[in-house]
């Protein structure tokens, strides 16, 4: 508790003000933003009116991927999140989950915008079982309820940096990580609004506080050893400068790996080697979750590809205890398959060199 208050007073100290004059700009856009698009306009907007990828800076996506980015950046995540784009090398309007939106554009673009709608309403309500149904992309309605209600959901999306920020602060446990995103973010809005320091604060500035102190940079690490100045650092000792072993897997010679993969990195290496033979071609790799966008051949004959989202683990269970949403990806490319309910197709690379 007495750590909490040491960042509470650092940050608030070293980061408030900065990041107080960072919302008030954003919050002009913000309100921009909802004028144009209130519930009224959404209902009469157009498909050029919503999508990116075309060339208008002003459409529905652009605002929220780009020139709301200050709060709640989604930039990093690909364009599929939007469900319907644009797409410049196709020339055409793209669907990305047609099981959910239907195969029809006109059709699937209706039943987008009614998503959209029921999204803002129950927003209002604070409706979790509504807001949990809703279909939209998890990325995409974080997004929209933290920018058309910002008093009252929590800027982040990500479910890997909620259950981050929850461990930080000493709440997550194993009924936690099978919440919804939208519970999860809740769960930090109780955290903040029963600490006596945090209360006062808005939901924007509470964002800032977890990003200032919990976001792997080391920033918290670098204040506090300013603050203990008066402490010495000690040399290391002969014992701990040794090279430590390195392990390896059983021996298995293929494609210039000499032993089996015992972690992700030996995964994403030999997918790496075997993307052409499993039909998949890489377009993007990212530090974040998912791991991979990808295109797979579907249909050797028409020369048919689909848009794919990849995550590696070094074993398919791993990406539960990860706590990944499965909602967010498409396919897990893993050395060992041991998630026997798993609601993801799996590619199993073990038994894929077998086949060879």
């Amino acid at each position: 508790m007495e750590d909490l208050k040491e960042k509470i007073r650092i940050y608030e100290e070293n980061e408030f003000e900065r990041n107080n004059k960072q919302i008030t700009l954003f919050e002009a856009k913000r309100l921009e933003f909802v004028e144009k698009f209130s519930i009224d306009k959404l209902k009469n907007m157009t498909i050029d009116e919503y999508v990116m990828g075309k060339d208008s800076h002003d459409s529905f996506c652009y605002w929220l991927d780009q020139k709301l980015d200050e709060v709640g950046n989604i930039r990093g995540v690909f364009s599929t999140k939007f469900d319907i784009f644009y797409s410049p090398s196709k020339k055409d309007y793209q669907i990305y989950r047609k099981n959910r939106f239907g195969d029809n554009l006109e059709n699937a673009f209706h039943n987008l915008k009614t998503e959209i709608i029921s999204l803002i309403n129950a927003g209002k309500k604070q409706d979790i079982a509504s807001l949990k149904r809703n279909i939209l992309h998890s990325f995409l309605k974080g997004k929209i309820l933290s920018i058309y209600y910002p008093n009252e959901h929590l800027p982040i999306f990500s479910n890997d940096r909620l259950n981050q920020f929850l461990k930080n602060l000493g709440i997550y446990n194993s009924s936690i990580n099978k919440l919804d995103p939208i519970e999860k973010r809740f769960e930090l809005i109780k955290f903040k609004n029963n600490n006596e320091l945090m209360k006062k604060w808005s939901l924007n500035e509470f964002e800032g506080f977890l990003f200032y102190n919990f976001n792997n940079n080391g920033k918290w690490d670098k204040i506090l050893t300013r603050l203990e100045k008066n402490q010495e650092t000690l040399p290391s000792s002969p014992i701990a400068q040794k090279k430590k072993k390195a392990y390896v897997g059983a021996p298995m010679d293929f494609k210039g790996l000499r032993h089996e993969p015992i972690n992700e990195q030996g995964v994403v290496f030999l997918f790496g080697k075997m993307h052409e033979e499993l039909g998949i071609i890489v377009e993007a790799v990212k530090t974040g979750f998912p791991d991979c966008e990808g295109k797979r051949l579907i249909d050797k004959n028409r020369n048919l590809w689909e848009s794919v989202l990849i995550e590696f683990e070094y074993s398919s269970k791993n990406f539960l205890a990860h706590g990944h949403n499965p909602e967010e990806c498409d396919l897990i490319i893993c050395w060992k398959h041991d998630w026997v309910d798993c609601p993801l197709e799996v590619i199993e690379l073990k038994s894929e060199i077998l086949k060879t």
